[in-house]
Parts: structure tokens; sequence; C-alpha cells
């Protein structure tokens, strides 16, 4: 039995993630021009359509920090390092703090003006939701992973245990 992590099928996951960081960043960009899309055409008023055009900035800036950093970890495997940290400030903060102050706004701007937008703010809710959750997951799992074995083996070891594992994984003809 071998305790140490399956590195080579986080490296695998972190393949998948780099594709599907891209596809994120599609939904993102799609969801905000369908916003502006819709609203325009249903006549949201300009004063309840601000708040919900920044929450969803951030949920694009949150998309773009996704692709940087699932890329830069495919590329730096195994020795890219401070992937929970990574995972959590940069994709999830982003988001989750878009999500608050376009809430926070649109409350101030309910109460000053009246105006609202029930339908813009929940679906700016499902796309922070879609959008920061699952990669943040696959990569915080991956960075206690590669922490696991880089405390156990140090950087040039789990480099040694990348290649080992690899190689016994991939079929020999």
């Amino acid at each position: 039995m071998n305790p140490d992590p399956d590195i080579a099928k986080v490296k695998r996951v972190l393949d998948l993630a780099a594709v599907f960081a891209w596809v994120l960043l599609g939904v993102a960009g799609l969801g905000l021009l369908a916003y502006l899309t819709f609203s325009g055409m249903y006549g949201t008023g300009w004063g309840a359509r601000v708040p919900i055009i920044l929450g969803f900035l951030g949920v694009l800036l949150s998309a773009v920090m996704q692709v940087i950093f699932t890329n830069s970890a495919v590329r730096a495997f195994p020795m890219e390092r401070n992937l929970r940290v990574k995972a959590l400030v940069g994709i999830v903060a982003p988001g989750v703090l878009a999500f608050i102050g376009a809430a926070i706004l649109s409350l101030i701007i309910q109460v000053v003006t009246g105006d609202r937008d029930p339908i813009g703010s929940s679906f700016l809710f499902g796309c922070t939701v879609l959008v920061c959750a699952p990669l943040a997951g696959f990569l915080f799992d991956a960075g206690r992973k590669l922490s696991i074995v880089e405390r156990k083996y140090g950087a040039a070891g789990a480099v040694q245990l990348y290649q080992y594992q690899l190689a016994a994984t991939t079929v020999q003809r």
C-alpha cells in the first residue's frame, strides 16, 4: 500500500481543469452579454443595472484568474506552489466579493431610487456559484496533495514521485 497521493492523477485532473476554465470563462462572458441583452430588452432601469453589471465584471475577473492559475499550474506541475492560496484569493474572492458588493450597492440604489432588478441579482448569484465554485475545489485539493508530497519529499522528490507514478500508469508496448 502506497500512502503517497497519486499526483499523476492530480496532473490529469489539472489538465481537465485547464480546459474547463476556458469553458467557465465563456460562461461568464456570455452571462454578462445575456444580462446586458435581456435587461435592455425588458427596460430595466440603469440604476438597477449598474450593480449587477459590476458584479458580472467581478465574476469575469474571477474566470480570467481561473484560466491563468490553472494553465500555470499545468505548466509548472509538480513544482507549483501556493495553489490553495491562489484558488481562494485569486478565484473565489473576486467573484464572491463582487457579488457581495453588487448586492450591497443594489440595496442602496433600491432604497434611494426605488429601482431594483431581482432577476438580475438571481442570475448573478447563479453565475457566481457556477463560475467560482467548481474549479476552486479542484485546485484546492490539488494544492493540498502537492503540499503533502513536497513537505514529505521536497521539490526534487515530488518530481521523481510524479515521474515514477507516470511511468507506472503508462502502458508499456
